[in-house]
């Protein structure tokens, strides 16, 4: 039995009157796209890094400016290359994957495999002796993407857990009462944004990679991962927004002006249609 995992991008052959294969433009922009998750969950574990070292307030913040601001920049573009090369070159079209698909994608989608981009990975194929075996290019790619996730997450838990260590301690010796909410605030902020990538990023798309390989239908779960990926940006500072009191009140505050000024527009509007002058 063959499971796969597909992207699909529509190109309209209208537009360039020839086969999307013919354009290698083109046929490396799954890799570049799927090459910017490398580098978004590089970023999110960079980003807990600093975290931790702003909360430690020992100096090591220094560690981000100057020439080593240029090296944490690098890694991210490093994890991405190496995600849309494994794309590119383990896991781009080929002609079994084509003809393998070309009827899936046509029922499902309307679309002729001539005139789609794709990257794929089967992970078990069936030999000229009718015996399956391992596809070893799809293996090593989900290897990859495996390792780089769990170097990932395993640097978010890591730091998290320090960084929640630390803001305890803070509570702790906060000299008033104002300090020690702050701090609280803060703390429970931090969990927040320390369960919504999981939840939203490395769950999602982790079961997404591996779950074929133990023959999991994943097909219907595939909109919600893209869906839940495109939240995180909108979805990830909301816990700072509602729970440190400082920006809670700084929202409300701001709709119940636009509100407030509103009503006084509309009163004023009725006061001249009335004859009426307000000095």
């Amino acid at each position: 039995m063959t499971f796969y995992d597909i992207r699909v991008l529509k190109i309209s052959r209208e537009a360039y009157q020839k086969p999307v294969r013919e354009s290698e433009i083109i046929c490396y922009v799954p890799g570049v796209l799927c090459g910017c998750f490398g580098v978004t969950i590089t970023f999110f574990a960079i980003h807990f890094v600093f975290r931790y070292f702003a909360l430690e307030r020992q100096g090591r913040l220094s560690y981000f400016h100057g020439c080593y601001f240029i090296v944490w920049l690098t890694i991210p573009i490093l994890f991405g290359t190496l995600w849309g090369m494994t794309i590119a070159f383990l896991v781009g079209p080929d002609e079994e994957k084509t003809e393998y698909l070309r009827e899936s994608i046509m029922s499902n989608y309307n679309l002729s495999m001539e005139n789609i981009t794709y990257v794929g990975s089967v992970y078990f194929r069936k030999n000229a002796k009718g015996e399956e075996e391992v596809v070893v290019n799809s293996m090593i790619a989900i290897l990859i993407f495996t390792t780089m996730m769990g170097t990932s997450f395993a640097v978010v838990c890591y730091y998290g857990y320090l960084s929640y260590k630390r803001i305890t301690s803070l509570i702790e010796e906060g000299e008033s009462s104002y300090t020690r909410n702050l701090q609280r605030q803060l703390y429970k902020a931090l969990v927040v944004q320390a369960i919504i990538p999981i939840v939203l990023m490395y769950l999602p798309v982790g079961n997404y990679l591996i779950l074929p390989v133990f023959g999991v239908n994943i097909s219907p779960f595939s909109k919600l991962v893209t869906f839940l990926y495109a939240a995180y940006p909108a979805v990830d500072p909301l816990p700072l927004m509602f729970i440190i009191d400082n920006y809670r009140n700084a929202i409300a505050d701001f709709f119940y002006c636009c509100s407030s000024n509103k009503n006084r527009v509309t009163a004023s509007e009725d006061e001249i249609s009335r004859g009426q002058t307000t000095i």
